[in-house]
């Protein structure tokens, strides 16, 4: 194939020639840079000039056969063409008489599937194949036997000078060669890669030359058409607004790094380089081991906010940036991965801002659940999108029953109420809009005061809103006490003073302008010292600290002047109000005069009582003092009884005891008889000593039964034969600890007081019984634990109900 005329020696080179195995010559090229090239074809003996046959003729069963047509056997369509074409009409004649160079170059060529041609002799006569004639297209089969220069006659100017090359005896060869060939009708661009290779003849002269050619249009334009795609996508990933880098290789070398590369990672040497040896920084955050896995694995690596530490120059301090990318592996034709392409954006800026907007929700959150207010947010259909946390307290339900729902929904006790008017025009006409609303509903049981703040926001509207009840209440309480305040110091009786922050008064009701007979502007700005006398100044300093301190002062009552110096007594009540102090008075002269008689009178009256008192117990003790004596009396008259029975037994048993001849055993019991009357006797004198109240008193434990049983022979002595005494004793054994003397003399004395109830005559019954706890009598408290109670009645007449309270005074 002709290659073009511009071509300079360093495009063509020798290459050996694509022959059959059978070719029967051998072709010497010499390498580039040779001073020559020589294309020699050793075609063996080809006999003498006049055409002898050869041995080697005899080898290919061609003996005598120059003028036979065996080398265009088998060679396709065109070996038919050629052994049809009028040869005798072109400079190489009949085919017969071809030489046989010629002949086996034709042979070769038609064997062959490479297109390939022939130019022979000086008029440059070709002769192709079949696959080149796919090449010639519709100059096919006109260009058999004509001059090669003539076919490509529209390019005539690229051929010439490489044919005229080759006829030289210099090979040529073209890796790609341009030219606009005219073979459909039309120029079309076309490329070739192609060698000439110069044929001699046994002279050695050049005789033509022959080419084996490929036609390489399409993948040019491909590769074109690649390397366009390619540069547009350069210029692409130049304009990218993210930054892109190509990498080959397992060392991840850079091919291609665009503008947005350079300006976030620094203009560093890239193209050339691995990445290790450009981000020497890098080393130890994960970035070459995760380039590693991408190219040995295969698969993709997507990185989101991604934390890097870098350097904008080697001498700059490392900064952290964040970046979203992808590692993509890239595979070649056969799937084998040669490099990663890498894409992204430096998303710095958007990370912290999202940080700082999580940091603000986070804040707006707090906030939210730290308000005090209840606060909601509707969206344009009036639904709750957020509440939060002091609004959930008011509504009482959980969140996922309020969220979602809308307000009407949710509080139906609100529709066509001024709450309803506000959210509609909040939304409406996007202004904000404050209210306070007494809401109530009856189905879910809220009662309450709110007071509501709508605002429009994007979207919707949000609210704020307050649980005001209590204010309200404290508003109505309040508004009730001023109310009563007006009425109190409306009252003509009750004195209300008001004191500035020095103690100056700075307002007074007319009740007390009365009780001081000043007049408004006269008491106005007066301090309690002016009007207090220095006596009750202590008094008064003290209600001053103590309503300072506590906000109020215990009353208490003080004297103050009146305008005409004369002085009066007033309770006084203050109590702190806001920066003011607020005193109430009531004048209490009256009262005190009033007090100060009765006190008066109090005193001689208990005086008076006093001495009759005091008469009256002179009375009474007198009265004791003679029941005494007659209880002694009649005791005396008992024991002196008692001991002349005792006297007896003792001197009826001294005179036994005299008598001779007495019995051992009698002897023993008269002495043991008066040693029991000596003993009796003794007794009954220390009870007598009791009695007297002349004993120190001595507590020891005794059963109770028993020993009323023991003192009811006395008993019976003091009552009289005419008095029945009956023991009642509800516990067998109950035993007390007190002293036995004072317990049977208090025992004596009710007695004696039961005896003169029944005039001498009647039934006496003593109840002893154990209880468990002392009961409350008189002025005494109860008591728990065990004690032993005597109780003693009688049939006498008994005590008047209004004297049943004076029973145990004391010296009655």
């Amino acid at each position: 194939m002709p290659a073009a005329a511009e071509q300079d020696e360093s495009d063509i080179r020798t290459v050996p020639l694509q022959f059959p195995l059978d070719f029967p010559f051998h072709a010497f090229f010499h390498e580039p840079g040779m001073t020559s090239c020589l294309a020699q074809l050793e075609l063996g003996h080809t006999g003498s000039p006049s055409g002898a046959p050869t041995r080697s003729d005899a080898m290919h069963g061609s003996l005598g056969s120059n003028r036979r047509l065996d080398f265009l056997s088998g060679g396709g369509e065109m070996a038919t063409l050629i052994r049809a074409h009028q040869w005798a009409a072109t400079p190489l004649g009949e085919p017969t008489g071809w030489p046989s160079g010629l002949k086996t170059l034709v042979g070769v060529m038609l064997g062959s599937i490479q297109p390939m041609f022939v130019t022979w002799g000086p008029d440059r006569t070709l002769l192709y194949n079949d696959a080149y004639a796919e090449i010639l297209a519709r100059k096919h089969p006109a260009s058999l036997g004509r001059d090669f220069l003539e076919v490509w006659h529209e390019i005539r100017a690229d051929l010439l000078p490489i044919v005229e090359q080759a006829y030289n005896g210099e090979p040529v060869h073209m890796d790609d060669i341009t030219l606009m060939m005219e073979r459909r009708g039309y120029l079309e661009e076309t490329h070739f890669a192609f060698s000439y290779t110069p044929v001699r003849d046994e002279a050695g002269a050049i005789t033509g030359f022959f080419c084996p050619c490929t036609e390489i249009t399409g993948q040019v334009m491909a590769e074109r058409r690649l390397a366009a795609e390619t540069e547009r996508q350069r210029r692409l990933f130049e304009q990218a607004p993210g930054f892109v880098a190509v990498l080959a290789q397992p060392e991840h070398s850079f091919e291609f790094v665009n503008q947005a590369y350079r300006r976030l990672f620094g203009d560093r040497d890239f193209v050339g380089r691995t990445v290790r040896e450009v981000f020497p920084e890098l080393e130890g955050q994960g970035f070459f081991e995760q380039l590693d896995q991408v190219y040995t694995s295969g698969k993709r690596f997507a990185a989101h906010h991604l934390p890097i530490r870098l350097r904008r120059s080697p001498d700059a301090i490392a900064e952290e940036r964040f970046l979203d990318f992808i590692y993509e592996p890239v595979r070649d034709e056969a799937g084998r991965i040669t490099g990663i392409f890498c894409e992204g954006h430096d998303v710095t800026e958007v990370h912290l801002a999202q940080a700082a907007i999580e940091t603000s929700n986070a804040r707006y959150s707090s906030v939210l659940a730290a308000m005090s207010e209840g606060f909601l947010v509707l969206d344009e259909d009036y639904r709750v999108t957020e509440i939060n946390a002091e609004g959930l307290r008011i509504d009482g339900r959980p969140e996922s029953e309020i969220v979602g729902k809308t307000h009407w929904e949710l509080f139906p006790a609100s529709v066509g109420t001024p709450v309803e008017a506000a959210y509609r025009r909040a939304m409406g006409e996007r202004v904000p809009v404050e209210l306070n609303h007494h809401y109530q509903d009856a189905a879910t049981g809220h009662d309450l005061w709110l007071a509501l703040r709508v605002y429009p926001v994007p979207g919707g509207v949000a609210a704020f809103y307050r649980d005001i009840s209590e204010r309200v209440r404290a508003e109505e309480a309040l508004r009730r006490s001023e109310e009563r305040l007006r009425t109190a110091v409306g009252i003509s009786t009750v004195g209300v003073l008001f004191w500035g922050p020095n103690f100056g008064l700075t307002e007074v009701n007319d009740a007390f302008l009365a009780m001081t007979g000043f007049s408004r502007e006269e008491a106005l700005g007066k301090t309690w010292q002016e009007l207090t006398p220095e006596e009750f100044y202590p008094e008064s300093w003290r209600a001053v600290e103590q309503v300072m301190t506590t906000g109020e002062a215990t009353p208490y009552e003080k004297q103050y002047f009146r305008k005409d110096g004369s002085r009066w007594w007033g309770l006084f009540a203050p109590r702190k109000v806001g920066d003011e102090v607020v005193e109430f008075v009531l004048d209490v002269t009256d009262r005190r005069k009033a007090e100060a008689a009765l006190r008066a009178l109090n005193e001689e009256l208990e005086t008076r009582v006093l001495h009759a008192v005091a008469e009256r117990e002179k009375t009474e003790a007198a009265l004791r003092q003679s029941q005494k004596l007659e209880a002694v009396g009649q005791l005396t008259g008992g024991v002196a009884h008692d001991f002349n029975n005792l006297l007896t037994i003792v001197r009826s048993s001294v005179e036994f005891l005299r008598r001779p001849n007495l019995a051992e055993e009698r002897r023993c019991r008269y002495i043991d008889a008066i040693t029991e009357t000596v003993d009796r006797a003794a007794k009954l004198t220390g009870q007598l000593l009791a009695f007297a109240r002349r004993q120190a008193l001595k507590p020891e434990v005794f059963d109770v039964p028993e020993r009323m049983q023991a003192i009811t022979d006395m008993l019976r002595t003091i009552v009289g034969s005419r008095i029945q005494i009956v023991i009642d004793a509800a516990c067998h054994r109950c035993f007390a600890e007190a002293d036995v003397v004072q317990f049977e003399t208090a025992v004596v004395n009710m007695v004696v007081n039961a005896r003169d109830a029944m005039n001498g005559e009647g039934t006496l019954r003593v109840h002893v019984d154990a209880h468990a706890q002392m009961p409350p009598i008189r002025r005494h408290a109860g008591g728990a634990g065990k004690f032993v109670a005597v109780s003693i009645s009688d049939t006498g007449s008994g005590i008047p109900a209004d004297q049943l309270g004076q029973i145990f005074v004391s010296g009655a």
